[in-house]
Formats: C-alpha cells, sequence, structure tokens
C-alpha cells in the first residue's frame, strides 16, 4: 500500500499529540474548546515533523524519474562494415527508469502531499493569527461578560493585526504599481502568505536580537551576590 507510511505516521502523530496534551495538558480541567485549538495545534506541530522526510524522498524520486526521462537515448547504434550498403542495426537493451531511480519504501502517490500539506498550512495560519491570540487575550481579560471579554481581545490584539495589515498593503500597492502585474485571487493569496511570512521573520528577528542580549544579561546578573541581594 503506498499510502501505508503516511497513514502509520498520521496515527502514531495523533496519539503522540494526544499523550503529550493528557501528561501536560490535563484537558479535562479546561473548556472544550481550548482543549480542541490547543491540541490541533500542536498536532499539525508535530505533523510538519514527521511528513517531511516523506515529501523529501518522493519529491527526490520524481525528480530523478524527471531528469533520467528528459535525457536523449539512442535505441540503436550503427555499425559498418566494408562498405555503407552493407550497414546493420543492433537494438541496445531496454533500460527502466526504475532501475535508475530507486523507488524509495514511503513514496506517496501525486496530489495526497499537497492536499495535506493545504490543510495544514492554512488551518495553522488560521489558530495562528485568530483564534490562539483571541483565546489568549481573552482568558487575561479583567471583564466580567462576553462582549467586555471580546473588546478587551480586539483592543489588545490591534497592535499584532494592524502591523500585519500594514505589511499586507505595503505589497499591495508594491504590486500594483507594477505595469505588467494584473490582481486576482491567486496574486492576494500570495500576498497574504508572503505578509505573514513577513511578519514572522521580523517577529524572529526582533526577539531573537532581545534575547541574545537579555538571557545572557540576566544570567550574569543573577550570579552576582551584591545584584542579588
Amino acid at each position: 500500500m503506498a499510502v501505508g507510511p503516511l497513514v502509520a505516521e498520521i496515527c502514531f502523530t495523533f496519539v503522540l499529540a494526544a499523550f503529550l496534551l493528557h501528561r501536560y495538558g490535563n484537558f479535562t480541567q479546561h473548556h472544550l474548546l481550548v482543549t480542541i485549538s490547543v491540541f490541533v495545534a500542536w498536532y499539525f506541530s508535530f505533523i510538519v515533523i514527521f511528513i517531511l522526510p516523506l515529501d523529501i524522498s518522493t519529491t527526490a524520486y520524481r525528480q530523478c524519474l524527471h531528469e533520467v526521462s528528459s535525457l536523449t537515448i539512442l535505441p540503436t547504434h550503427v555499425s559498418h562494415n566494408t562498405t555503407f550498403d552493407n550497414a546493420t542495426t543492433t537494438e541496445e537493451p531496454f533500460v527502466s527508469f526504475t532501475n535508475i531511480c530507486m523507488w524509495p519504501w514511503s513514496y506517496i502517490p501525486q496530489g495526497v502531499l499537497q492536499s495535506l500539506w493545504r490543510v495544514v498550512y492554512w488551518t495553522s495560519q488560521v489558530l495562528t493569527w485568530i483564534i490562539l491570540p483571541m483565546m489568549q487575550s481573552y482568558s487575561t481579560a479583567g471583564d466580567f461578560n462576553v462582549t467586555g471579554k471580546l473588546r478587551t481581545a480586539l483592543i489588545e490584539n490591534a497592535i499584532y493585526y494592524g502591523s500585519y495589515l500594514l505589511i499586507f498593503a505595503g505589497l499591495l500597492v508594491y504590486v500594483a504599481i507594477q505595469p505588467n502585474m494584473h490582481l486576482d485571487a491567486g496574486k492576494l493569496k500570495v500576498i497574504c502568505i508572503t505578509a505573514s511570512n513577513t511578519w514572522g521573520l521580523f517577529l524572529l528577528v526582533l526577539l531573537l536580537g532581545y534575547g541574545l542580549v537579555e538571557v545572557p544579561r540576566s544570567c550574569w546578573n543573577n550570579g552576582r551576590r551584591g545584584h542579588v541581594l
């Protein structure tokens, strides 16, 4: 079965995420929506790690087949005798592509991984940009009703969403002023993905730059008796 390794890893990742959530999350004491959101976030995070080797091996095999099939193979050759009229042809033995490109045991049929990555990516985007930030701000809000908590959560995430919209608007203007570019649904989707990646890289650089200075300084100050006292 071609999809056997994929199904096995999906099931294994499901069990692993459920075990870790049960071990460290204590999901029986949380709201069902919180448990489901955290489980999906953990599950998709782990599934990327386990499915990526299958994707790499399958892609390498298909690339090998493409490169071999693009080569020009002469099926016959001409052996000359004393005169040109006595020339004879002999056929070369047929060489199968599968003998050159080793078929991986983890081969996934075409189209399966593309659909899987699409589900994982867009679900992760919705969790990262909407559900998880709103749930985190909602749980820490000091209001006493649902409306107040939602309003507080939206206000707290205004900078979070505003920075993304600023990057999106900049990219949208850049594409719109190009002479030979026409905006459509596909290009808008690409702009959304690019803005999301740009925002993530900016946040990574910002937090990493802060952490590379703050963490060693905190460790140094904690080791100084006079400073701690």
